[in-house]
């Protein structure tokens, strides 16, 4: 027993031992007396003892080197989970999808065939995009021409004069190879309202604070808050305040 390790017990809790009788000497040989042990008049001093919890994480709670079979990377993952859940973030992604969700429903008309549906209010104008969409797959063919003859020919057409349909096309490309045209068109009608939707909740209420109608903050004058207010001036009252 005297030479067995005693471990974290000793180390965590500084406790006196007191000799045992068991452990004194044989009755034949006279005890030998220390001087610690003789009687002093001074008062005994008590024990003091001390007892530590080591916490790997103390904001959490989590204790990150817990066994791996009482706490596996699934559960890790839903800890951290749960903690995103409740923050900013999550809420301005379940607001982003609900905008998504909701122009899959306005656009529900051209999903079942986009290649036999067209917008009825200005059909002329989605063929013409379809065209550029389908002409933006050749750029990553190599070809960077700005200068067609397909259209308008033979003069032919500066296709910088609809650049934003262009980029579209190239940023399009996989989904006009693997599925045509008309189905890039229909993405980009649902994407570009929910991204539209999106964009103005993220200006007026992360970007101003406004949380609802009719509803006032008072703004610092920076360069972000001219901007955004440039931007939305449509929609809001600004006044200046006055001292």
């Amino acid at each position: 027993m005297a030479g067995r390790r005693t471990g974290y017990r000793s180390a965590v809790t500084n406790t006196t031992r007191r000799h045992s009788p068991a452990a004194a000497a044989p009755a034949s040989t006279p005890p030998v007396t220390h001087p610690s042990s003789r009687p002093s008049s001074a008062p005994a001093q008590p024990t003091r003892t001390w007892t530590v919890t080591l916490e790997t994480d103390a904001g959490t709670g989590v204790d990150e080197y817990a066994s791996p079979g009482r706490r596996g990377p699934e559960r890790r993952w839903q800890d951290r989970l749960r903690g995103w859940w409740r923050t900013r973030a999550a809420l301005d992604t379940l607001v982003c999808a609900l905008y998504l969700g909701f122009a899959a429903w306005l656009t529900a008309g051209l999903w079942p065939h986009p290649s036999t549906r067209a917008i009825g209010a200005n059909p002329q104008d989605q063929t013409l995009i379809e065209w550029f969409l389908a002409h933006g797959v050749l750029v990553w063919k190599g070809d960077f021409s700005l200068l067609t003859h397909r259209l308008n020919s033979p003069d032919g057409v500066n296709l910088m004069s609809n650049a934003s349909h262009l980029l579209h096309g190239v940023l399009m490309a996989p989904v006009t190879v693997l599925f045509g045209a008309a189905v890039s068109f229909a993405v980009l009608v649902a994407v570009n309202l929910a991204a539209t939707a999106a964009g103005w909740y993220l200006l007026l209420v992360r970007g101003l604070g406004l949380r609802r109608i009719r509803d006032t903050v008072t703004v610092s004058d920076t360069p972000e808050i001219r901007g955004m207010l440039s931007a939305s001036r449509h929609l809001l009252k600004v006044e200046e305040l006055k001292g």
